[in-house]
């Protein structure tokens, strides 16, 4: 309501004047001196017509803060005045002794607004001279709960300026007293789950419970992290980024990827993708530009204590086998202890058996300047089928990936072979040739093929057969030496 009385000692009064035009029952905005209407209560204003005071609600609305509407339009050049008191509560009012609480919003405008608090107790304790800004909340029960903290304190034990700025979130059972979350420290490091960080970043603690720390993206997007020496992009010579489309987890040094593992969890050298050989689980590709190390090795292995093992070979976790080295020789072996064997017996026919072997002079197609001496697997295994792998003529399903003369990319696990048969313009077969072409089309477009399933021979196993006919040879001519010494002796 109008206030009636004389002025009081604390608040303000603003006049606003307005000349009205015809019809007028708006009045906003700025008056006659530029000066634009707005008040903090309607109960607080005062408002004249011509000099004559308007009764609120019933000459005049005032709701909006900011504008005074007539309920009978006033006349052309009628003059409308405003005056509006700020208010002042006792309440609200803040002593620099005592301090207080505030019960609406505080707002501070300025050209460069700042905010400070300042403890005045002298203190060089760590942790001391603290300040803090405390954020609490009422639960639906009506409680008060601290909900956060923002503390800024003393970084030492000395008198110097040392400071450090820590942040605490309430877990539920905190009381008044929220956990520290992060901190920042003296020395600029940040602390995550750790109040005494020692490196730019540290996070987590020394307790048996696990540091969080995430990385998220969409389902085709990348999450990476870069290494630099510097600030532009082109500076990044390394990064850790994994891609979630291909869902491979990527290595990279000196501005190139050197490393990958792939979505089936194979570890990739120099290479990114193993699609030559889909079972391995380690791909080593040596080049220029990759890691190629002591005079182009694909690999290097060095044991540098005790002679012994340097590779070991398991199946199913039981060792069946080795590559050992001394300080001037390697050694490959395989189980042989007597302990793992049983129905031992000496071989009896091995000079019939190395009969049937049937060695060969020949050179490999991918090497065709080079002759070497050697045995065909197929026939080798007729007579020591322990010595090679796999069956002869045999073939097996190789799964890749086709891109067609348009440009089109058909992998097996997206396409149907006869709908994109068809919308490759590929006709119905009429003749076995023409069927012939429709397989192997529908095959590619599938993603597989049939391709050798090469056989192998482990030459070493045949030492055994060689060694016990060399023996029986040996007999026979020990006999005849005996022979011959008695006829001569006769």
């Amino acid at each position: 309501m109008p206030y009636i009385g004389n002025q009081p000692g604390t608040g303000v009064r603003s006049r606003f004047i307005y000349t009205a035009t015809a019809s007028q029952t708006t009045f906003s905005g700025a008056d006659d001196n530029s000066k634009t209407l707005k008040y903090a209560d309607s109960d607080y204003i005062d408002v004249y017509l011509n000099g004559v005071c308007l009764v609120p609600g019933t000459d005049y609305t005032a709701s909006t803060k900011t504008s005074v509407v007539l309920t009978q339009a006033a006349s052309l050049n009628d003059t409308l005045e405003v005056v509006a008191y700020d208010i002042a509560s006792m309440a609200d009012t803040v002593s620099k002794a005592d301090g207080g609480t505030f019960e609406g919003d505080l707002g501070i405008t300025n050209a460069s607004p700042d905010l400070t608090l300042t403890n005045n107790t002298t203190e060089d304790t760590d942790g001391g001279r603290e300040s803090t800004v405390t954020f609490k909340g009422l639960q639906s029960g009506g409680e008060e709960s601290t909900l956060a903290e923002i503390q800024g304190s003393h970084d030492g034990t000395a008198d110097d300026e040392k400071g450090d700025l820590i942040f605490k979130t309430n877990d539920g059972s905190d009381g008044v007293s929220p956990t520290e979350a992060m901190r920042i420290d003296s020395a600029q490091n940040v602390g995550i789950g750790n109040n005494a960080p020692t490196e730019f970043l540290t996070i987590g603690d020394t307790s048996d419970s696990a540091s969080r720390i995430q990385f998220l993206s969409s389902t085709s997007g990348a999450s990476t992290i870069h290494f630099g020496d510097g600030s532009s992009a082109a500076a990044y010579v390394g990064y850790i980024n994994y891609a979630h489309d291909s869902n491979s987890l990527q290595f990279a040094a000196n501005g190139a990827e050197r490393m990958r593992i792939d979505s089936n969890g194979s570890v990739l050298f120099g290479t990114t993708s193993g699609a030559f050989n889909n079972d391995a689980k380690i791909v080593l590709v040596p080049n220029s530009d990759s890691i190629l190390i002591n005079d182009g090795q694909c690999l290097s292995l060095n044991r540098t204590v005790s002679t012994g093992a340097i590779l070991g070979f398991y199946q199913q976790a039981s060792g069946v086998g080795s590559i050992s080295v001394t300080g001037s020789a390697t050694a490959y072996n395989t189980s042989s202890d007597y302990r793992l064997k049983e129905n031992v017996a000496d071989i009896s026919d091995g000079i019939t058996r190395v009969k049937q072997l049937a060695p060969k002079r020949f050179n490999f197609i991918a090497d065709a300047d080079t002759t070497v001496d050697g045995f065909l697997a197929h026939e080798a295994q007729a007579v020591v089928p322990e010595a090679v792998t796999g069956e002869k003529d045999a073939m097996r399903d190789e799964q890749y990936t086709v891109t067609d003369a348009k440009g089109d990319v058909y992998t097996p696990a997206t396409d149907d072979a006869d709908e994109v048969i068809h919308s490759r313009n590929v006709e119905q077969p009429e003749t076995l040739e023409e069927g012939q072409q429709w397989r192997e089309t529908a095959e590619a477009v599938m993603g597989t093929r049939s391709v050798p399933d090469m056989q192998g021979i482990d030459q070493a196993k045949i030492v055994p057969l060689l060694t016990a006919a060399l023996q029986e040879a040996i007999a026979k001519i020990e006999t005849l030496e005996t022979k011959v010494a008695a006829l001569e002796a006769g």
